[in-house]
């Protein structure tokens, strides 16, 4: 799921938004490799942000119908709402889609905006929501909205698989680590779950998920080594540690 959302992410970058040259010939470039050489940019987004990037990439996943998904609308809402956070410009977005909220064209954008100002914890984030749903039509989604917990990283990370993949594209967004520390957690509690025996519990499957996760993206990111650097200096549990361990293959 991570991967095919960088796919799509990624899709939106081959046309470039500058006339010059030398980015069109590295684009064309980059379309020759396929689609992998985007998903790598995106992954690593928060090296290098490109906000003037992300109302174009917003609008062309729409009209690829990505948005229309709501398990993908939601990891695109997580990777956006770290980088309004972070960024008040992006603040114009919400504006032009609010332009728009009477309007059938941009329902699913309007939609990912929404959840991306929640999740953002926006002070307005409130009458942001409802400014972008309107309708009667979004009611239903628009208190529901409401009702979760915000920022995202009040959300338990072992709720669902999509709140893991949330927080996976949430850190890429902005590199916060605190997404990384949450599911390093679930990582050590699947360690001491194997270790004794307890794969019944309720939560081992989401728990050997992020462990699965955190393997997977601990050699690509730094930051992510660093913060299992650290998790395993502090461990004093051998389950625990033989599994940090593991990570830094």
């Amino acid at each position: 799921m991570l991967r095919s959302l960088f796919l799509l992410l990624s899709l939106c970058l081959i046309v470039p938004l500058l006339p010059d040259m030398r980015q069109a010939a590295h684009a064309a470039t980059l379309a020759e490799k396929g689609l992998a050489a985007y998903a790598a940019s995106m992954e690593y987004y928060y090296r290098k942000p490109q906000p003037r990037l992300l109302p174009v990439l917003l609008q062309r996943m729409e009209g690829a119908g990505l948005l229309a998904n709501g398990e993908k609308r939601l990891l695109v809402a997580a990777f956006l709402g770290e980088c309004l956070r972070n960024d008040a410009s992006l603040r114009g977005m919400v504006a032009s889609a609010q332009a728009q909220a009477g309007e059938q064209t941009g329902r699913d954008l309007r939609r990912t905006l929404a959840w991306a100002v929640h999740l953002a914890g926006l002070r307005d984030a409130p009458a942001l929501v409802r400014q972008l749903l309107p309708s009667r039509a979004d009611l239903t989604l628009r208190e529901h909205i409401l009702s979760t917990p915000t920022p995202l990283l009040r959300w338990t990370v072992t709720s669902e698989s999509s709140v893991l993949h949330m927080y996976w594209t949430a850190f890429m967004a902005s590199g916060n680590t605190a997404y990384v520390e949450a599911v390093i957690d679930a990582s050590r509690r699947y360690a001491r779950l194997a270790a004794d025996g307890r794969q019944y519990e309720d939560d081992f499957d989401l728990c050997r998920q992020a462990a699965a996760s955190l393997y997977e993206f601990t050699p690509r990111h730094a930051l992510v080594r660093r913060c299992v650097e650290e998790a395993l200096k502090t461990t004093k549990e051998p389950a625990e540690a033989r599994t940090l361990r593991l990570m830094l293959h």
